[in-house]
């Protein structure tokens, strides 16, 4: 495995394997790694693919009162975690990313305004622009995204679609701690009292599960069982019933919808969601 700094190095290593066959997975990051980043390294080897996984801490994607500065930042874990997966770690510098400002971004104006967008107004400008500068550096034939950022998967796969991006987007499955909690790098801010709040996220979808397996499908009933599991342990930012491929909100639940939550542990804000 070869840790690479700069665009241009990347670009011709890529540019060689190419020559010689492989196929280029890409797993985009910022790092502090999981479980969940290494099933999609994983998934990434087992297609057979060169895996290319970028570590990258994005400055556009946080918003002016964000954890940007105090984002974990654990490069040498990681490496050891995936090296075994992987061909290249791409650790570029801000600088090189973006030059001296970021006055060019990828604007989607539909669904990125709903679930998280409603409340990050400025953050999937941020994820859109550094996937697509992802994309172009290191022209992957497939590229890898877990389920729990559902919202970001759905206008990756978008944008890949509309620019005619000669790319696949996967997205695989949301991976959980065995306690029920979705695995995210922010866990990591968690205490352990927190933590067992945190678990509410998990109840409350469940929950939701459970009762349309039973046949309920109101709105407003399945909104209101879910916010009795997670009022008072989190203050919920949203949770919403939406369509899969729209994230419209829906009238009434049907298999296939999303069921999304966000909600804050004190200052940790994590998300989670369903497919019903």
């Amino acid at each position: 495995m070869k840790v690479v700094q700069k665009i241009t190095e990347l670009r011709a290593l890529i540019a060689e394997q190419k020559r010689n066959g492989p196929t280029i997975g890409l797993i985009p990051t910022m790092g502090n790694l999981h479980d969940g980043h290494l099933s999609l390294v994983k998934k990434a080897k087992e297609d057979k693919h060169f895996v290319v996984t970028s570590i990258f801490v994005n400055p556009i994607q946080f918003g002016p009162a964000e954890d940007f500065n105090s984002y974990p930042r654990t490069l040498d874990a990681d490496i050891e975690k995936i090296k075994q997966y992987c061909d290249i770690v791409f650790v570029p510098a801000v600088t090189d990313m973006y030059g001296n400002d970021s006055a060019c971004v990828v604007t989607e104006t539909q669904k990125s305004t709903k679930l998280c967008g409603r409340f990050r107004p400025a953050h999937f400008d941020g994820v859109l622009t550094v996937v697509l500068k992802l994309f172009n550096i290191c022209s992957p034939d497939t590229a890898y995204f877990g389920l729990k950022d559902y919202q970001q998967f759905v206008l990756i796969k978008d944008m890949a679609s509309k620019f005619d991006l000669n790319v696949t987007v996967v997205g695989c499955p949301l991976i959980r701690e065995m306690d029920g909690l979705a695995l995210s790098s922010r866990n990591s801010y968690l205490d352990s009292a927190q933590r067992n709040r945190a678990l509410a996220l998990n109840e409350s979808l469940l929950k939701i599960k459970e009762l349309f397996a039973s046949g309920k499908n109101d709105i407003t009933h399945l909104k209101a069982k879910a916010l009795e599991i997670l009022f008072p342990r989190v203050a919920v930012q949203y949770f919403e019933i939406v369509n899969a491929d729209s994230l419209e909100a829906v009238k009434a639940a049907s298999k296939g919808d999303i069921v999304a939550v966000a909600a804050f542990c004190d200052k940790v804000r994590l998300i989670d969601n369903i497919i019903l």
